[in-house]
């Protein structure tokens, strides 16, 4: 027995239903193509920033304790705010510029 596509005796409904599912997955295929052209190219850059924005999240903690005081009521451990910095050269214009001027704003008088 031939295969179905040339085979004569198939029934015209089924060729019409082959050929609309066809048109149908055809126009879905090209709508995702367009979307993804849309997206590289009309958008790139957007989400190219948006991307290297993402890496940066500010978040404060709040302290989980007070003072600390042995049994004679002498101050152990006293809360202090802290902060920590980190330096991606990758993300600063001039990096030795950055540096130097976080190194005047970090020394402790």
């Amino acid at each position: 027995m031939p295969p179905i596509a040339f085979r004569q005796d198939v029934r015209p409904e089924f060729r019409r239903r082959a050929k609309f599912l066809m048109t149908v997955a055809s126009i879905a295929f090209l709508f995702l193509l367009g979307r993804l052209f849309l997206l590289q190219v009309f958008q790139g850059e957007r989400f190219t920033y948006l991307s290297e924005n993402n890496r940066i999240r500010i978040k404060k903690i709040p302290g989980t304790r007070g003072m600390v005081f042995d049994r004679n009521r002498q101050l152990l451990v006293d809360s202090r705010p802290s902060f920590d910095l980190l330096f991606v050269p990758e993300d600063a214009n001039d990096p030795e510029l950055t540096l130097r001027r976080l190194a005047h704003f970090l020394r402790k008088d």
